[in-house]
């Protein structure tokens, strides 16, 4: 390599790495003005208490259809006859899923839109200290991915917890298989579809009430089924019901979509809000 070819090289690794530091930077930021949010830690409390109490729920519930179980079978009095590994396995995932698909968005959208609550200083303070847009939009999502991995890696084991200590043993080795363990994962991709695509409501509207409507009325859709009077189809679009089938590894109700089909319809919209961060973050400007 000549002299100026190993200049130039050495320039753009120079800058490479200033890229790198800064975008670093930017979400160390992000971390530190979380951590200081009186906000954030009693939001994360709530929730860590709702999962205890969805997870208790759980465990009332199956002491009373474990003492059926024979050959491997459980009697439940919703769907019938229901193999053990697939019983405990729902459990294991329902109550870290309900708080982390649900009220943990919420958590994020107070806590991400803290620029926007107070006029345009607290966002023109945040513009002062990391100017690039794009690397600004980069750092939160950055963030929003980090602090929901996290969150529900602690929620999952909280809930773990509980349920070893309060289920008997058949159940035991079920909740410490490794498909059991596996499920967290699960949990957590679509914990980050769903805060991710709260982010994209809140900084597109620059307003943390946009980004709370979005997600209650994301969630009484799902639950009710109120789409379905338009259409089933518009109906398995919804976020949520688009993850049963890829959390639970089976179709909950009939037409919702296959694991395949759910797998597909979270990625499009975690590509799409992580799209429309980045554009909104880039193109959209201080005033």
């Amino acid at each position: 390599m000549v002299a100026p070819e190993l200049s130039s090289h050495r320039v753009v690794a120079a800058t490479e790495q200033s890229r790198f530091a800064a975008w670093r930077a930017a979400v160390a930021m992000e971390v530190a003005k979380t951590l200081t949010l009186r906000s954030w830690w009693i939001g994360f409390a709530v929730i860590l208490a709702l999962n205890l109490y969805f997870t208790y729920n759980g465990v009332i519930l199956a002491r009373g259809a474990l003492p059926t179980l024979h050959d491997g079978v459980v009697l439940d009095d919703l769907e019938g006859a229901v193999p053990l590994e697939r019983y405990v396995g729902d459990m294991i995932i329902s109550a870290p899923y309900q708080s982390m698909a649900v009220f943990f968005p919420l958590l994020l959208v107070m806590v991400c839109g803290q620029d926007y609550r107070s006029g345009q200083k607290q966002l023109q303070l945040t513009a002062l200290a990391v100017p690039s847009g794009a690397r600004r939009a980069a750092a939160g999502m950055t963030f929003a991915f980090v602090a929901t991995v996290g969150s529900t890696i602690t929620v999952f084991l909280l809930s773990d917890a509980v349920l070893w200590l309060m289920l008997p043993a058949p159940a035991r080795s079920v909740i410490v298989s490794a498909a059991g363990i596996l499920s967290c994962l699960r949990i957590a991709l679509v914990a980050c579809v769903m805060t991710v695509t709260a982010l994209a409501v809140t900084v597109l509207m620059r307003s943390t009430l946009a980004g709370t409507i979005f997600i209650v009325l994301q969630a009484v859709a799902s639950m009710s089924g109120l789409l379905r009077i338009i259409g089933q189809g518009v109906n398995n679009v919804l976020p949520m019901i688009a993850a049963k089938t890829f959390l639970f590894g089976y179709q909950r109700e009939p037409g919702e979509p296959g694991a395949t089909a759910g797998t597909m319809i979270l990625a499009g919209w975690l590509g799409v809000s992580a799209l429309t961060v980045m554009i909104n973050g880039t193109r959209r400007a201080v005033v």
